[in-house]
């Protein structure tokens, strides 16, 4: 319940200031409040009003007050005193709700209504009731306020208003726009594409556009209709010309709306390939150029469509329902570079685009674009065509007649009061464009009046006004009788006598003796005005007025350029002239601080552009980049554009600029709905900066014209300089005439002119102007270096630079002089007749000579000085030349580095810069550049420019020296310096339009070579430097700790100085392309560890010694002594009789549950009792379901994935377990409030526990999703390590490439006959099923198979193939094994696993860094292991506790491993391939050498070459030995191995019964057709271990 006081202290503030409308009243025994706010037109919004009808039928005594309006309520009441003033207005039924409904509603009476709508339909119109309140109209919505039938006839008459204005079909529409009506807010026209000349024509003169002004036409945006959406990208619309855009509609009106929709797909597409017209212009010829998929807008439909719609993938159903769609979808989508829009799926279809339209001229039909011929009699116009309130002409001008204020009060604060009411009233009244002007126009005259008097002299209509006495004393004219005087304040200030406390110089008070504060008396000026009365010209009479005012500015040219410079003097900032793109007089650039002006602009149009950006850079110079507080103080564009208008009119008024083309009518619509409050401070703004703007320019004009008429003065008094006389042919001068000591006195008369003319130059703006210069140098003297002027020496006229090109005559000049030498000798002779250069010319000539040192380079630049003169003129040198020249120095300079230290780091050079912070020629280590690049780059401002800067890196790769040279903006956020070139070679290593530039110019070839040269700098290049970096820091970061040696222990000290030296080592390792070794560890140089290393190592070598084995075998025996043999004979064991293996149960994946917390969870939220073991009961329930699962799964997949399924089934009861466990233990908690009832119910408590219960249930969810990954184990397709993998590869790829076939065939008998009937390749079944499936919806080309199946069919095809053959490479690689402290790990190539033995149980930091990197613990085989590839080596990197012994990273071990491997195939592929044959030996003198084995090699041309003779022995062997070759049992060398084995044997004399039987003729061997042989080569063979001696004249030639 809710008391009355209550409610008020909650609504306080709102009663206090009056803002919002209260409404009070009661339900039983509670008060309630509620809010209401008018409407700009103090009626009630419909919502409120129905609200507010509510509320009394609830309570008929309902009230409705206001602080500010109702009595009995004010601002300063308290609380207590507001409630009571709510609660009289209740009783005594004050402000009821219903008159207040009634006073403040919006609904007219119902005549009144009928009326209006009468007419309206009389007229064929549709009555809408809310315009006749002034209301704006939406006719696209219906709100109510009109009848179902006149919102009908409405759209009906919008449709036929559209066709009568658009006669062709719209495909979309551009808004055209007029700059100036723009400027003025004014709206543009919206136009229909594609169009005509004429319709464009009149268009653009419907908006004020023809040949006259064709600058100010601009496009300002476009739409396209909602049924038939075109979603082009607005900043190439903007950018186009209106031809392109008319060919664009032209070309996408003849799109169905499935190419429209595949369009706005490619347009609307992160990776949009569109970025010109020209493009959309060549979609209609390209529509085949992606596959769209429109109902397909996320990764679950994509992967529901390939799954089930596409037919693309071949598997059992029942398996599918395992596939996660969404991941499948998003794993397709990352495969082929798919994207999804708001229009569907989109992806490339692997066709060329054909470029036809772009970069070509818009086709003659198409082009429309002509502005219409101006208006040339517009001015000749009859006169009844003239408005009657025509402008009177200047003669008949008549000011507007004083009307002064009537105050008809009598006390002076009433009186005060009658004219500040009067001065509110005129503000609110200013803003029409007439009195607007009016009030700027007297402003300008009395600029130095406080605003509120240039008000009040505005509102009474004065020109130009001073008091009684001032007309009578100083003007000698008097007020004409009967006139009354114009009210304006007078300051008034009073002083009052005040007692303060008395402080001393500290401004502490002063204490009395009493410890009390002394007090005196001060006297106060207290600031006060009154009213006094002036009076304008027009009411007095007398003596003809003075010219009082400014003088007009006549337009000659030198008061323009003396106005022009004051207001450059003027300017806050510089000021200049440009040629500005798209008809815009000037602008201010808020971050580059300057002023730009059109030039080539009339000089009155100048002027008013120059001082309305003036007022822009006075008023509006807040920094984009400042913080929002100060940011807010800016106001917004509408009110900067009103205040520089008006300040520019203002000054020019002043001025006498004329001002007929300003035209205020857009203030009226600026200043409503600004409060009061808000314009004074505009007007006040506007007022004081125009006043400042006339100060300073009549400041400066003042100086101007003084500087002017005392150079006048000096050119009417003074002779011709002396180099002028020496011009003139008559030496007989007026000058030279005159005496001496008068020579001297005019000598000395215009030296002193011209120090004056100095001193105001210094004193104004700091320097001497050029202006000054120029007469000082006239008049024959120089200003010396401490500011005086001294008279110049004659100089012999130097002739005409007629160049030094032919001083060489093809023969070196000053062979033996150095470069400097050389300069200075080319300068001199340049300058033999006279100076022709100045100093920096000199010094820049000398500095380019050194760096180039080429003759001819710097005779071409002393030409150029000397040609130019430009130093001589203008007292320094051209900066443009001077920049030139700065950076071919900088380049010459890089160019001629020294060699680079091996050693060292490599170094960058800067070429050429914009940046202040940088330095043409300087050079920085890489490292250091990287960052002070990144920083200028973030630090950059922005705002439309950039500071480029030119560099180049100097650096050893691969032992050799090599450099790179690049352009860095900053402030494109492209990063630090290694950023940089990785994001530039990285765009255009994947840009389409630099592949075919290249291609074009230099064919396939220029590509390839281009893109491989970029791939490899960003693979090979770019790493190396940031390693360089890298190092860099870590040897500056060991540094700066090394510095800080007082806080470090003796082990860090070591650490970090290994790390210094360690970065010092790898360096000239790094640049000759080495490996790098291991980094120090700050463990390695901890002594207490080392020394338990150590004792450990010595205690397995002592339990090694009294095992009697080595320490490795002690190691390989697990670090255990062999057991001893008993001694007592066992009995023989009986085979005990073979175990059947137990089938799994459910009950062995049961884990327990907490009976206790469940029955106390169900004591806390329920009445009943508990059942004990219902919660165990209901746990394993779910774990018998899944169990289920798992067996139903193990006998769909391979056995492989059995163990897995295991593992999965195992952590979803485990997990499950702990989740009920925890569930039971939230709900015991807190009670329900059943149990608790609802006085003691602890809310905040009840909060916490719902929170819990919802991060359970999350966590439940997640252990349900286990389910899911059991369904989809062993369904994912063909794994990697499954042995069959390349053969159900193979087998999938012939499928696919036979429905490839299939697919084309089909298509192209469908496009032969036009039908599916008789088609050879179809059965008739999928004859009837795919004519079907054509007829369906979802199908939009007319061909039984969509190019999009096409493309993905053959995009799987190449991605099968991919797979196969990265699969044979992979088991071609020999994966390897290695040893660390502390076990082994073995590559199973069996399992495809890589495997990690530990000796012992691993530290729990050792086991998180094998999960983190992949490695998953297998019970089955007692090992760590992930999937068998080069990833697991560059895990393995990472992890610190499996490192081999030998110190190489297992990534260097694989890649030895892949070079030994590679290696040994190479040398079997250069083997070449022999055959055997068995011949008589002509030289043999016993059966034992009866016939020899021999090889051959066959050749290209068919003969064969004679190889090594292999064996020598008898027929029987020598076949034998062939055959085993031949099999591949033995090989050459075995063979020869064998033969010399054979004769080191010692020779046994045969006895009479082992003497052999006379020799028979050999066998004739079968009829077998050798191939030729060629000729032996003459060299002797040698078989290992022994000489042939006996055989040595036979010739054989190497094997080849």
């Amino acid at each position: 319940m809710a008391s009355l006081r209550d409610v008020v202290s909650e609504y306080q503030d709102d009663l206090r200031n009056g803002i919002a409308w209260l409404a009070f009243w009661r339900e039983g025994r509670s008060w309630q409040a509620e809010a209401f706010h008018l409407d700009l037109d103090d009626t009630l919004y419909p919502e409120d009003r129905a609200r507010l009808a509510e509320i009394q039928a609830a309570d008929p005594r309902a009230i409705v007050v206001n602080g500010y309006y109702s009595g009995y309520l004010s601002e300063e009441m308290s609380v207590a005193e507001l409630a009571a003033g709510v609660r009289h207005h209740y009783d005594n039924g004050l402000n009821n709700i219903a008159p207040f409904m009634e006073a403040h509603s919006d609904e007219l009476p119902p005549d009144v209504l009928e009326a209006a709508r009468e007419k309206a339909h009389a007229a064929g119109l549709p009555f809408y009731e809310r315009p006749y309140r002034g209301d704006d109209i939406d006719p696209y919505t219906y709100d109510g306020h009109m009848s179902i039938e006149d919102y009908e006839l409405m759209q009906k008459l919008m449709e036929q208003d559209r066709e009568r204005s658009e006669p062709m079909s719209e495909v979309f529409s551009i808004l055209l726009h007029n700059r100036q009506r723009y400027e003025q807010g004014k709206e543009g026209l919206w136009f229909s594409l594609p169009t005509t000349t004429e319709k464009l024509q009149e268009a653009l003169r419907e908006i004020g556009i023809s040949a006259d002004n064709p600058q100010d036409f601009f496009l300002y945006d476009y739409r396209s209709p909602q049924e038939r959406p075109i979603k082009l990208p607005r900043d190439l619309v903007l950018s186009a010309d209106v031809d392109e855009l008319n060919f664009l509609a032209a070309r996408l009106e003849k799109l169905d709306a499935a190419e429209l929709a595949e369009l706005n797909a490619a347009l609307t597409s992160p990776q949009s390939d569109f970025r010109s017209i020209g493009q959309i212009i060549d979609y209609p010829d390209n529509v085949d150029y992606y596959v769209h998929l429109p109902d397909v807008t996320g990764t679950g439909q994509l992967g529901d469509y390939y799954l089930n719609r596409s037919g693309m993938v071949d598997m059992p159903e029942e398996w599918k329902a395992g596939i996660f769609l969404p991941r499948f979808g998003l794993h397709i989508a990352n495969t082929e570079h798919g994207v999804f829009t708001d229009y569907g799926y989109l992806v490339k279809s692997g066709d060329e685009w054909q470029r036809v339209h772009e970069g070509q001229p818009v086709p003659e039909e198409y082009r429309v674009m002509a502005y219409p011929a101006p208006e040339i009699l517009r001015d000749e116009a009859p006169a009844q065509t003239v408005q009657p309130e025509a402008a009177p002409t200047a003669e008949a001008a008549v000011p507007p007649p004083v009307v002064p204020i009537v105050l008809n009060s009598q006390n002076s604060a009433d009186r005060m009061k009658e004219i500040t009411d009067r001065l509110e009233t005129g503000i609110q009244e200013l803003f029409e464009s007439e009195r607007y002007k009016a009030y700027l126009t007297t402003m300008s005259k009395f600029h130095s009046y406080s605003f509120n008097n240039t008000l009040l002299i505005a509102m009474q209509g004065g020109q130009l006004v001073a008091g009684y006495n001032k007309w009578r004393d100083d003007f000698h004219r008097n007020v004409k009788r009967g006139e009354k005087g114009i009210k304006i304040l007078a300051p008034a200030p009073y002083k009052v006598k005040k007692e303060v406390p008395k402080l001393d110089e500290q401004g502490k008070p002063v204490m009395d003796k009493d410890g009390k504060p002394l007090t005196e008396v001060q006297e106060t000026q207290v600031p006060s005005f009154k009213i006094v009365s002036v009076f304008d010209v027009s009411q007095t009479e007398g003596e003809p007025l003075p010219s009082i005012g400014v003088d007009e500015l006549a337009g000659d040219v030198e008061q323009y350029e003396d106005f022009f410079k004051a207001l450059e003097q003027t300017s806050p900032v510089p000021m200049a002239f440009e040629d500005i793109p798209g008809g815009s007089h000037g602008y201010y650039h808020l971050t580059e601080k300057r002023i730009a002006i059109q030039e080539n602009m009339s000089e009155l149009q100048t002027l008013k552009t120059a001082i309305h950006e003036i007022a822009h850079a006075k008023l509006h110079a807040i920094d984009p980049d400042a913080p929002v507080t100060e940011q807010a103080d800016r106001p917004d564009s509408r009110t900067r554009e009103v205040q520089a208008e008006s300040v520019a009119y203002a000054v020019c008024q002043h001025y006498g600029l004329d001002t007929s083309d300003y035209s205020f009518g857009y203030v009226a619509g600026w200043s409503s709905g600004k409060d009061l409050k808000e314009l004074r401070a505009s007007l006040e703004t506007i007022r004081a900066t125009a006043h400042e703007l006339i100060t300073a320019i009549d400041g400066h004009l003042s100086e101007l014209q003084q500087q002017r008429q005392a150079q006048q003065a000096v050119e009417k008094t003074v002779e011709p300089t002396v180099e002028q006389a020496a011009e003139q042919p008559a030496p007989d001068s007026v000058f030279s005439k005159l005496p001496p000591e008068q020579q001297q006195e005019m000598t000395n008369s215009v030296k002193a002119m011209l120090q004056t003319l100095l001193d105001a130059d210094v004193k104004s703006t700091g320097e001497v102007t050029q202006g000054t210069l120029d007469a000082i140098q006239t008049q024959g003297f120089v200003l010396s270096g401490d500011g005086t002027l001294q008279r110049a020496e004659a100089q012999p006229e130097p002739q005409p630079w007629n160049g030094i090109d032919g001083l060489l005559n093809n023969k070196p000049i000053m062979p033996e002089a150095t470069p400097t030498e050389r300069a200075n000798a080319l300068i001199d002779w340049a300058e033999r007749n006279g100076q022709r250069m100045g100093n920096e010319e000199r010094r820049l000539i000398v500095e380019y000579a050194e760096a180039v040192d080429n003759t001819d380079k710097v005779i071409a630049l002393i030409n150029e000085f000397c040609e130019h003169g430009y130093e001589m003129q203008h007292g320094h040198v051209d900066e443009l030349v001077k920049s030139r020249i700065d950076r071919e120095i900088a380049e010459a300079k890089a160019a001629q580095q020294p060699a680079l230290d091996l050693t060292a780091e490599p170094v960058v050079t800067i070429i050429f810069t914009e940046s202040p912070h940088l330095e043409i020629g300087q050079q920085m280590p890489l490292h250091e550049a990287d960052a002070l690049f990144a920083r200028l780059d973030a630090e950059h401002r922005g705002g439309g420019y950039y500071d480029k800067t030119d560099f180049r890196i100097d650096f050893t790769f691969q032992g050799e020296p090599h450099s790179y040279s690049g352009r860095q903006d900053f402030g494109d956020r492209d990063g630090s310096l290694i950023e940089h070139i990785r994001e530039y070679q990285t765009f255009y290593l994947n840009d389409e339009k630099w592949k075919d530039h290249l291609t074009r110019q230099g064919g396939p070839e220029a590509w390839a070579e281009d893109h491989a040269s970029r791939e490899a700098f960003l693979t090979e290049i770019i790493p190396y430097m940031e390693l360089h970096c890298n190092l860099s820091r870590l040897e500056q970061e060991a540094q700066t700790r090394l510095a800080s040696s007082d806080t470090l222990t003796p082990e860090e000290t070591a650490y970090y100085g290994a790390l210094v030296d360690y970065a010092m080592e790898c360096r000239p390792l790094l640049n000759h392309g080495e490996p790098l070794p291991e980094m120090p560890k700050l463990t390695d140089f901890d002594q207490s560890l080392q020394d338990y290393k150590a004792q450990v190592e010595a205690e397995i070598a002592q339990e090694a010694a009294d095992a009697g084995m080595t320490v490795e075998e002690y190691a390989a025996a697990g670090y255990e002594a062999p057991a001893q043999p008993q001694e007592v004979k066992e009995p023989p064991q009986q085979e005990a009789p073979e175990q059947q293996t137990k089938e799994p149960a459910a009950s062995d994946y049961y884990y327990s549950i907490n009976e206790g917390a469940a029955r106390r969870a169900k004591e806390m939220n329920s009445f009943s009792d508990y059942k004990p073991g219902s919660a165990t009961a209901e746990y394993r329930h779910y774990v018998d379901k899944a169990f289920a699962l798992a067996q139903e799964q193990k006998k769909r997949v391979d056995p492989m994935y059995h163990e897995k399924i295991d593992s999965l089934l195992d952590t979803y009861a485990r997990k499950l377990a702990a989740n009920v466990n925890h569930g039971y233990e939230i709900d015991a908690r807190v009670p329900s409030i059943l149990i608790a009832g609802g006085s003691n119910f602890p809310v905040r408590q009840k909060e916490k526990q719902n929170a819990a219960r919802d991060s359970n249930m999350q966590e439940w969810q997640y252990i349900q999703g286990l389910l899911d990954k059991i369904r989809s184990t062993g369904m994912g397709g063909i794994r990697q390590d499954d042995p069959q993998a390349i053969p159900k590869l193979q087998k999938k790829l012939a499928g696919l490439e036979k429905a490839q076939e299939t697919m084309k065939a089909v298509n192209a008998y469908y496009r032969k006959h036009g039908t599916l009937d008789g088609c050879p390749h179809l059965s008739p079944e999928n004859i009837e099923n795919l004519k079907a499936d054509m007829a369906s919806g979802w199908h939009y080309e007319k061909k039984p198979f969509q190019s999009w199946e096409l493309s993905n069919n053959n995009a799987e095809i190449r991605r099968v193939r991919q797979r196969i053959e990265s699969l044979t490479r992979a088991n071609e690689v020999a994966y390897v094994g290695w040893e660390f402290d502390g076990g082994h790990v073995e590559a199973n190539r069996d399992q495809g696993r890589l495997q990690v033995f530990f000796d012992g149980k691993p530290e729990a930091d050792a086991r998180q860094q094998l999960k983190e990197n992949g490695f998953r613990w297998a019970p089955s085989v007692g090992a760590w292991q992930r999937l068998l590839n080069d990833n697991a080596y560059h895990a393995s990197d990472r992890i610190a506790c499996i490192q081999p012994l030998s110190g190489i990273k297992p990534t260097e071990l694989q890649r030895n491993s892949s070079r030994e491997q590679r290696a040994q195939m190479a040398q079997e592929q250069a083997e070449p391939d022999y055959f055997y044959r068995v011949h008589a030996n002509p030289r043999s003198d016993s059966r034992e050498n009866l016939y020899m084995l021999q090889a051959y090699i066959p050749q290209d041309n068919g003969r064969a070459k004679i190889g090594d003779v292999l064996y020598i022995g008898t027929p029987e062997r020598c076949r034998e030995l062939m055959d085993q070759l031949n099999t591949g049992e033995l090989t050459q060398e075995a063979v020869k191995e064998l033969y010399v084995k054979e004769q080191e044997q010692p020779e046994q004399k045969p006895t009479p019964e082992q003497e052999p039987a006379p020799e028979p003729e050999p066998e004739p061997e079968p009829p077998v057709e050798p191939p030729p042989v060629e000729p032996p080569l003459t060299a002797s063979f040698t078989f290992p271990g022994t000489i042939l001696h006996s055989h040595s004249s036979f010739i054989a030639s190497r094997p080849f």
